[in-house]
């Protein structure tokens, strides 16, 4: 089981996406343009890093919902999860999802939760297109502290769940 005190992908960092690569602190020391490099310690690193895990974690929706004639469309905030998503944010926080994406109870009622953060963000992304691929335990821990620092109430519990689920999926090839 993985530590969940907020360590971060390197041990120390709270917000992978300041992290510079030895590379890009020489090139810049030496007069010339900064030009970071994609590392797994910076969030574009880790983003481009999933790009290469298997799709089956790619079948989010690409549109919003149809509306009725004359209605704006609505969805939730895990619309555009993908079903493994959903799947890990259950086996982590306890709540299920709608066809919209609605955060549900056991029963199927919509409800407020406090994990619409970490569902919204994770949902955000990949709607932006900016997560790809599988989600990996790095990119989940990135994420708890980026929520921290930017003052969300995250329960840690569910970050411990998630990479559980995740070591879970990885020991059985499913990665």
């Amino acid at each position: 089981m993985r530590p969940a005190d907020g360590g971060g992908p390197t041990g120390g960092e709270q917000d992978g996406s300041a992290a510079m690569t030895d590379g890009a602190r020489s090139r810049q020391s030496a007069g010339g343009p900064s030009v970071p490099t994609l590392s797994p310690r910076t969030l574009g690193g880790l983003l481009k890093q999933q790009e290469s895990r298997p799709t089956s974690w790619d079948d989010s929706p690409s549109s919003p919902p149809p509306a009725p004639p004359g209605e704006a469309p609505v969805w939730g905030v895990g619309y555009y999860l993908s079903s493994a998503d959903k799947e890990m944010l259950t086996k982590a926080t306890g709540y299920r999802f709608d066809k919209l994406g609605m955060p549900c109870d056991e029963n199927g009622n919509r409800v407020e939760c406090a994990a619409n953060n970490v569902i919204g963000q994770i949902g955000l992304e990949r709607e932006g297109g900016a997560l790809k691929g599988a989600i990996t335990p790095d990119y989940m821990q990135n994420l708890f502290n980026r929520l921290s620092a930017q003052g969300e109430q995250v329960d840690r519990r569910w970050l411990a769940r998630s990479l559980d689920y995740l070591d879970s999926r990885a020991a059985t090839g499913q990665a």
